[in-house]
């Protein structure tokens, strides 16, 4: 339907093949050329002030305007407003000299915005269109939620701000406050205005076609719901000034009442889908259940009762390494074409109660990313074909004698040895012969990814991963900048032999045994060698909640360097206390004052250890 309404459009629209920043000032000047002096809400102009004077001494016309009204207001038929205007217009040129030199446009303003206040009520109900306003009012109420991508809203158009379009649907919002046709008229052209300048601000150079500009019409026109819209429209299309209802003027409003049109129209199926709800209406196919076993057992997605797997001829289940676009992601839904072989897959659906951003979640832990993966569409579901000669890393599983698990476990592995042989965890480390170091084993990783939880490195929602994903290497970096904050006076042993990965390790254990240490000294106990289990962590969590409130800190549960210094220090001024003996902080401590510490020393030659 949208296709015919824009076709419909295009026959009578204005080139609008320029930039935003140009329409914006083109509908500004259309304006200012048809509504001189004209505001939503009343009149600035001196010289049509001067006109209403004008016409409110002369008797003849007032005569003349009363008689209509009250003829108009009392008649069962619509009298044509239109032509009495211009009528009354000629007859005041004619017998009215001040008025000689006034152009008819401000003469038929003034006398618009004498009459139309007078028989609106009985205006608009020969507009009337209260099923249609209802229906109206009920799409817009249904599709509010609707985002700019849904419908079809080209990207370099969207609004990035909390409202898109909010100068333009507020304008919008505002066409009930006006009675005359021509200001409602110009309530449309000033929110059509505010498109394009939304647009500038966000790229001035960028072009809005005919179908791009009637995409956003129909969003702002749900967004605003406007009350009586319909009812509007043909209101102005009884008693605007034809000259209005044509060229640039004329394709604002017709568009607007055509966006009106599509919106009473609209059913479910013709909201454009979202490319999570669209890929996932059919079974997902896998060729390694590991990589959805959390989301399993979440309950994010469920297998098909009937026929959980399938046999894809023609192709082989690969590991990719997508170096190129997401360093340290693994894939293995992903197919390679293997004529002559066969990939045992299993199929997967979303759950449809599930929200776009759930199904999105789904999607995100299959996909590839680039143009180097396509999706193919097979009778068993949907897969991810990549092509074997694309530059990425992959791993044919199964080989020989072993079986996906035990190739993903071994592709795994190859990646962790990488990561512990690289100073710099941001760049792939190609030229490495990764036999020089063994690779850390599964339960340290985990491990690794707890402490970074703790450190306010690694998400504390999420289990950690059994091997160094992106966004455990992400939380690596983190961790590096946190250690470097806090060890200018921290002096943290660690094997000089140890490999990058291992080096980090220790120190993330050596920082919070240090921390749990100060903790105890200040009266909060905690295990300075936690188990890698959620439980533990969550319980240091609530210990250092329980720290930083009796330190006056934001209790966060978070140990960044902040809270790691004033925890070390304070600890430290404790120790002090007890071997002062005689001399004590205590009072001070207990009153709240708490001395601020010191900048971090240059010399890193006194620390931690030789404060003990």
């Amino acid at each position: 339907m949208i296709e015919a309404m824009k076709a419909r459009l295009n026959r009578i629209s204005l080139n609008t093949g320029s930039n935003a920043s140009i329409m914006s000032k083109g509908v500004e000047v259309v304006g200012q050329t048809l509504f001189k002096g004209l505001s939503i809400l009343g009149s600035n102009s001196d010289e049509l002030t001067t006109v209403q004077s004008i016409l409110r001494r002369s008797t003849s016309v007032n005569k003349i305007v009363d008689g209509f009204v009250k003829q108009f207001n009392a008649n069962e038929s619509n009298l044509d407003a239109i032509t009495f205007i211009t009528s009354v217009r000629h007859h005041c040129m004619a017998t009215i000299p001040e008025l000689a030199d006034v152009s008819a446009d401000e003469i038929e303003f003034a006398l618009e915005e004498n009459i139309f206040p007078q028989i609106y009520t009985k205006a608009r109900t020969y507009a009337l269109a209260a099923d249609e306003d209802e229906a109206l009012t009920v799409k817009c109420s249904k599709y509010r939620h609707l985002t700019q991508e849904q419908l079809r809203i080209a990207p370099e158009l969207r609004v990035t701000r909390p409202v898109p379009f909010h100068r333009a649907i507020a304008t919008l919002k505002s066409i009930i406050f006006s009675q005359m046709p021509s200001r409602k008229i110009q309530v449309i052209l000033n929110a059509a205005q505010q498109i394009y300048s939304e647009i500038a601000e966000h790229d001035a150079n960028v072009v809005v076609g005919g179908d791009q500009f009637t995409d956003i019409w129909i969003y702002v026109t749900i967004q605003a719901n406007v009350q009586g819209l319909s009812t509007t429209i043909n209101y102005l299309n009884l008693f605007a000034r034809p000259e209005l209802l044509q060229s640039e003027t004329g394709y604002y409003f017709t568009s607007l009442g055509l966006a009106a049109h599509y919106i009473r129209q609209m059913t479910d199926r013709d909201i454009p889908k979202m490319l999570a709800d669209a890929t996932t209406e059919t079974p997902f196919l896998v060729s390694h259940v590991g990589r959805v076993q959390t989301l399993l057992d979440r309950g994010i997605v469920v297998r098909p009762s009937d026929d959980p797997t399938a046999i894809i001829p023609g192709f082989c289940p690969a590991i990719v390494e997508d170096w190129a676009f997401d360093v340290a992601s693994v894939r293995t839904s992903v197919l390679v074409p293997a004529p002559g072989e066969e990939a045992l897959v299993h199929r997967f659906v979303v759950a449809p109660h599930l929200t776009s951003s759930q199904k999105q979640l789904f999607l995100d832990v299959f996909h590839v990313g680039g143009n180097d993966v396509t999706t193919h569409r097979t009778d068993a579901g949907i897969a991810l074909v990549i092509e074997p000669d694309t530059g990425l890393i992959i791993h044919r599983a199964p080989a020989v004698g072993m079986t996906v698990d035990e190739k993903f476990s071994e592709v795994l592995k190859i990646i962790n040895q990488r990561w512990a042989m690289t100073d710099d965890f941001t760049v792939y480390p190609k030229d490495v012969d990764f036999s020089l170091v063994e690779a850390p084993t599964e339960t340290e990783i985990i491990a690794f990814q707890r402490y970074l939880q703790l450190f306010n490195a690694f998400p504390s929602i999420l289990d950690p991963f059994p091997f160094l994903s992106s966004l455990a290497i992400k939380a690596v970096i983190k961790f590096q900048a946190t250690i470097s904050q806090v060890t200018e006076s921290i002096t943290i042993a660690t094997d000089p032999t140890d490999a990058p990965l291992a080096l980090l390790m220790a120190q993330a254990r050596t920082l919070f045994a240090m921390v749990a240490m100060g903790a105890a000294e200040l009266g909060f106990p905690m295990d300075p060698t936690p188990a890698p289990t959620a439980a533990a962590t969550a319980l240091i969590l609530e210990q250092v909640r329980a720290l930083q409130r009796s330190m006056s800190m934001f209790p966060d549960g978070r140990l960044g360097p902040k809270t790691i210094s004033e925890v070390l220090y304070a600890s430290h001024l404790a120790q002090i206390e007890k071997k002062l003996g005689g001399w004590s902080m205590d009072g001070n401590m207990r009153a709240g004052f708490r001395p601020t510490p010191p900048p971090p020393r240059s010399d890193s030659s006194v620390g931690w250890k030789s404060l003990q």
